[in-house]
């Protein structure tokens, strides 16, 4: 075979090859348009849900994707008006992903599950708006509150913080700089393989590749770079941006609500999963500075507070830590709710609001 012939064979299979990544890219953009009625073009990924602007980062007004939708007020849920409706008790939750809902089907994060609940028992008394954002930290829902979210005069404000951001590579500070985000078209084909991709792979392969992933990103760190505990000063930072929350929204007239974080860990190891040790590696590489131990004692010293500011407060504390069990069956990864999970906070929430109007 001379060169020309050869340059032709391999010009033909790379334009085959290209003609086949095509076909599979335009078959994704039909699949999300015939599945979600997404637009054939422009950019389509989680990062639609979310926006920063004067008011800081929060959900993006109006916005869709999949099965997530936000209304035209940056509340995931139904229309609402401003105006709070008359003989109403509006309740305004604040938290990141896990409250905003995640592995849920439509529907069933804890939010919707309360509202649905507290309508059984008392219809049209309640109304909840979800000011939830994935990646949402304490200062910027203060900042945000200040110059929005109180704009809705709520009455009841219930937040349930994520302690594992602060022993994140980025600590939440006050303010937090906006940065600027990239919406242009992009490669949907990558999205759904790496979705498949994760779905199809064992729990054994993907622990491995974890726990790979993990050790290149700390090989060349130095001695004791790994927080074997919690610094003091993380623990400190959370306590006060609650403790700021918590003024914040009652100096605007509205009572509070906390509530403690749940993983899916056992605190006997030995109870373990195979499916609970890959959970882990995946989570210690949120930032694998924090080991195993620090990351868990972070949830333990900040729920400890917040049952702690509870009491010295006056602030009612819905123990989620403690009422929803540690498995599979209730946390999809390590922190994030199943349908059965969210269910069990909605009802410990309910009972919690209802016992107040007797």
């Amino acid at each position: 075979m001379n060169v020309s012939r050869m340059i032709r064979v391999a010009a033909r299979w790379v334009g085959l090859a290209v003609l086949f990544v095509v076909t599979l890219e335009v078959c994704a953009r039909v699949d999300d348009r015939m599945t979600w009625a997404a637009p054939l073009w422009g950019h389509y990924s989680p990062a639609l849900l979310t926006t920063a602007d004067d008011l800081g980062p929060h959900s993006r007004f109006g916005a869709r994707f999949q099965k997530w939708s936000i209304n035209s007020h940056g509340f995931r849920g139904p229309e609402i008006t401003i105006a709070k409706p008359k003989g109403v008790v509006r309740i305004l939750f604040i938290g990141a992903s896990e409250t905003f809902g995640l592995y849920e089907s439509p529907g069933m994060e804890f939010p919707a599950q309360l509202q649905r609940k507290l309508d059984l028992a008392r219809p049209g008394r309640y109304q909840v708006l979800n000011a939830a954002c994935a990646g949402m930290t304490l200062p910027r829902f203060v900042h945000c509150y200040n110059v929005w979210l109180k704009k809705f005069d709520p009455d009841l404000v219930i937040c349930y913080p994520t302690p594992n951001s602060y022993v994140q590579r980025v600590v939440p500070g006050n303010p937090e700089p906006l940065r600027p985000q990239n919406l242009r078209d992009n490669i949907r084909l990558r999205q759904k393989t790496i979705v498949v991709a994760k779905r199809m792979m064992p729990t054994f392969l993907f622990r491995k590749y974890k726990e790979r992933k993990m050790d290149a990103y700390i090989r060349h760190q130095k001695a004791g770079w790994i927080w074997e505990g919690v610094p003091r000063a993380k623990v400190e930072l959370f306590n006060g941006h609650l403790e700021e929350l918590v003024k914040t929204a009652r100096d605007s007239g509205a009572e509070m609500l906390l509530m403690t974080h749940a993983h899916r860990f056992p605190k006997d190891r030995e109870k373990w999963t195979p499916v609970d040790e890959a959970m882990m590696a995946s989570w210690r590489l949120v930032w694998a500075r924090a080991s195993e131990r620090c990351k868990l004692q972070m949830e333990d010293e900040a729920n400890a507070f917040v049952r702690e500011l509870g009491k010295r407060d006056g602030i009612p504390v819905v123990d989620v830590a403690a009422g929803v069990p540690r498995n599979a069956k209730n946390f999809a990864d390590h922190s994030h709710f199943t349908d059965r999970g969210a269910a069990i906070v909605a009802r410990l929430l309910a009972q919690e609001i209802l016992s107040r109007e007797k």
